[in-house]
């Protein structure tokens, strides 16, 4: 009907693409990261004085007993997990070897103060907690790495939850408490008192969703419904939960307003920093053409994304929302509306596939005793999978490329950010070795295709994405599911003492990515292990062919509490930390990928299209380049920006880069966008 067709959101209109290409260049500056969180990869849980967190008790690593949420993962826990604690040089030296330019990680709130507040912490943050994050701070900016902080994922300090099942209690009901968005700002405001000078880039929080609606009736701690009440959170919904993840939800989004505010008025101008929160999605399509489903799919996405995108960037809830959820969906007051409306400098989106939607009106009875109400029933749909959708080793996650094109649009079209960050975009892929997880295939193939719709997002739709974050940098401990899920590029040995890390044909994908500064063809890298045996080594065995040596102790013992006495500005320490360490900046002498699977992900055979002349005129390419460099050097601010040009250069067809090489060169951006799209439609 007519209403169909012209609410269908588009592009894609009741069709979608199964092939995808893999030619272009993203902007130069194009923000390339990998992503973990302090739960998921630090370990050390019991040492440098840090308190227990809410996952140390939901998996039982503190003796507790095992929450029912733990599905695949029980008895797991993230006591040690990647032991990124002890190993965060090793990391970075990683993250150098593959060309990584951000890394984002989240800060553990109970590492630094482990009573969850200021006052119940000393008054004072937990020293060995900030020397642990200064020296990884200071490892990656050493390295060329821009950190990238996420202050809270998902990892409350028990000390802010009553949990009288495990003996755990607490003045404080977690994020069901008025009070936490105020102890939030204060952990928020620590955070960027010690940290900003060097960090330019924080998210409050990530995925509200999860942590709200699983956290409070489902499997993800705290899952306190599965103490309370007969049945626990698994046997249906619970009627206080139809309440509480709204409450928690509110809750949040007033702490993320709050430390935004702190942020903006005492450090953002002083130390150059943006702010935002990272939330999450998985497109919802319509299922049919009906006025019905239609309206179903949108109504879905307002109540997962824009139940806490549009308080941020529109000032209150969805109106789908509010008519639905009536008083229990609690108010905003005209004063919280200005603290939250423009909250957020960039959007930072998580997403990794996409569902069907259709209508589905709940019964005249919803919501009384018998039916009691429930997030997952509040927006009357039901999703509808695509049994041709691949899957992956996760239930919920299937690959869906072109979802993500469509998601861009749509929140480009409802908020108009200045700029849409990629935080999360991943793959799982089950492995018991290294030998069987080092070739991933189809990881390649979902970062191949996925970033092919935000190519054409981005030239073909206008949309303002400036960055994409893959999931994940290593396999870490994957909440409920503990160590039976892999989204790493590289591959950890959880069975092994020293978590033995192993470079996977991923991280090679990714690596030509971001050298070009382009997509890459997938095709090579999805071969490599046929064509060669890989070379079976971690990576600790191959740093010093890498030209990556070690350099003393963990970075933040003993000596560097010493050296930096209490001052984060003490520069004598950072000068005595660099030089007992390799400079990670360095040329490395080898390339790990060629030396594990023997591919060059810098050549053009490897990252340019298969042609006969792609060589040759990439080659012409960086001769020009190079001749022009010295008569518009003041054009391009820094090397590596230089860097970047080139190599968007060589990853492109031979009239792309000719486009590409006069609009670095005239830094007509826009003009480069448009020239790559009149180019592909002839």
């Amino acid at each position: 009907g007519a209403l169909a067709e012209s609410s269908y959101p588009l592009p894609y209109r009741y069709t979608h693409p199964t092939e995808y290409s893999h030619r272009g260049a993203f902007p130069p500056g194009f923000e390339w990261g990998l992503g973990t969180a302090s739960y998921q990869v630090e370990g050390g849980s019991n040492e440098g004085g840090r308190g227990l967190s809410i996952w140390d008790v939901f998996t039982g690593a503190d003796g507790s007993e095992i929450n029912p949420g733990m599905n695949d993962g029980r008895g797991d826990t993230g006591d040690v997990s990647c032991d990124q604690y002890h190993r965060f040089r090793d990391d970075v030296a990683l993250m150098r070897a593959i060309g990584l330019r951000q890394y984002r990680f989240s800060i553990s709130w109970s590492r630094l103060l482990p009573g969850g507040t200021l006052e119940a912490s000393g008054g004072r943050a937990n020293q060995p907690g900030l020397d642990y994050y200064n020296a990884l701070i200071d490892a990656l900016v050493h390295a060329g790495i821009q950190p990238v902080v996420t202050l809270y994922h998902w990892d409350l300090p028990q000390a802010l939850l009553n949990d009288t099942h495990n003996s755990h209690p607490s003045e404080y009901e977690g994020w069901l408490d008025a009070r936490l968005p105020g102890l939030f700002a204060e952990y928020a405001e620590l955070c960027f008192r010690e940290f900003g000078d060097r960090v330019k880039t924080w998210y409050t929080f990530n995925e509200a969703w999860t942590f709200t609606v699983l956290g409070h009736s489902g499997a993800h701690a705290p899952s306190l419904c599965n103490w309370r009440g007969a049945g626990g959170c698994r046997t249906g919904a619970r009627a206080p939960a139809g309440t509480e993840v709204y409450v928690a939800g509110h809750h949040v989004l007033l702490a993320h307003g709050l430390a935004v505010r702190a942020y903006r008025t005492s450090y953002a101008r002083g130390q150059g920093g943006r702010i935002g929160m990272v939330n999450n999605i998985d497109w919802a399509e319509p299922a049919t053409d009906s006025p019905e489903d239609i309206a179903a799919a949108a109504r879905h996405n307002e109540f997962f994304l824009g139940w806490f995108a549009d308080p941020v960037w529109l000032g209150d809830y969805p109106e789908s929302m509010k008519a639905r959820l009536g008083g229990r969906l609690p108010l905003f007051t005209d004063e919280q509306k200005a603290l939250l409306k423009g909250s957020a400098d960039m959007f930072g989106l998580n997403t990794y596939s996409g569902r069907f939607v259709r209508d589905r009106p709940n019964g005249r009875g919803y919501g009384s005793g018998a039916l009691p109400p429930s997030w997952f029933d509040d927006s009357e749909t039901e999703e509808v999978i695509d049994p041709s959708w691949p899957t992956s080793n996760s239930t919920w996650l299937f690959s869906v490329p072109w979802a993500i094109r469509k998601l861009l649009n749509w929140v480009n079209e409802r908020y108009a950010p200045p700029a849409i960050i990629i935080t999360e975009n991943g793959w799982s892929v089950g492995a018991e070795s290294a030998a069987a997880g080092m070739c991933d295939p189809q990881r390649i193939g979902f970062f191949a295709n996925y970033t092919a719709e935000l190519y054409k997002a981005i030239n073909e739709d206008g949309v303002p994405v400036t960055g994409y974050t893959g999931w994940s940098l290593m396999d870490n401990f994957e909440w409920a599911e503990g160590y039976s899920q892999r989204f790493g590029v590289v591959y950890v040995d959880f069975n092994s003492a020293h978590r033995e890390r192993y470079v996977k044909t991923s991280a090679c994908y990714y690596k030509a990515m971001i050298e070009s500064n382009g997509l890459v063809d997938p095709a090579p890298f999805q071969r490599a292990c046929e064509a060669r045996t890989p070379r079976h080594a971690p990576f600790d065995e191959l740093r010093a062919e890498l030209g990556l040596t070690d350099g003393g102790d963990d970075g933040h013992g003993d000596r560097d509490r010493r050296q930096r006495k209490s001052s984060r500005h003490n520069h004598h320490y950072r000068r005595h930390w660099h030089d007992g360490h390799s400079d990670a900046r360095a040329q490395s002498t080898a390339d790990v990928c060629e030396l594990v699977f023997g591919l060059r992900t810098s050549s053009a055979d490897a990252n340019a299209p298969t042609t006969d002349n792609s060589k040759g005129l990439s080659l012409l390419a960086e001769s020009l380049m190079r001749d022009a460099s010295s008569s518009w050097s003041d054009s391009v601010r820094s090397s590596s920006a230089l860097g970047e040009a080139t190599g968007a250069l060589i990853a492109a067809s031979a009239v792309v880069s000719a486009v590409v090489l006069v609009a670095v060169r005239k830094r007509q951006h826009s003009r480069l966008r448009q020239q790559q799209h009149d180019e592909l439609q002839q």
